[in-house]
């Protein structure tokens, strides 16, 4: 069962700010990081970025940039990655939409949107969820 989490997400490649991210984690004592998806598309190296998620133990969930990516849609988007390794793309196609986790506040579910739905938004007058 977990008690602390570290959730981050909006990777967008910016692997030497996730790095220093995941340094500080690593010094508060969390049970696990988990991060909610967009990991590709933007300013740095997804590989690197990719890399550095998997190899920290780092839970992803897929965003809607994954899925775009694997979809080969919104190429022209600034910064959208346009190719990544055998072993990157391996890691981006296994990605679930959701995880849940038992947790000692009760369940939780990691998604990037609203469960499945990796573009819905929950503003803070939306309700029923």
């Amino acid at each position: 069962m977990l008690s602390r989490l570290g959730v981050i997400g909006d990777v967008h490649c910016e692997s030497e700010t996730l790095g220093r991210v995941l340094d500080a984690l690593e010094t508060m004592n969390v049970d696990a990081v988990l991060c909610v998806g967009d990991l590709v598309d933007g300013p740095g190296d997804a590989d690197t970025t990719l890399d550095m998620l998997e190899a920290r133990g780092v839970q992803c969930v897929a965003g809607n940039h994954e899925r775009w990516f694997l979809d080969s849609e919104q190429r022209s988007l600034e910064n959208a990655t346009a190719t990544i390794n055998e072993t990157s793309r391996a890691f981006v196609q296994a990605l679930p939409k959701t995880r849940r986790y038992a947790t000692a506040n009760g369940n939780a579910l990691l998604c990037h949107g609203v469960g499945d739905d990796d573009e819905a938004w929950l503003l803070p007058d939306t309700r029923g969820y």
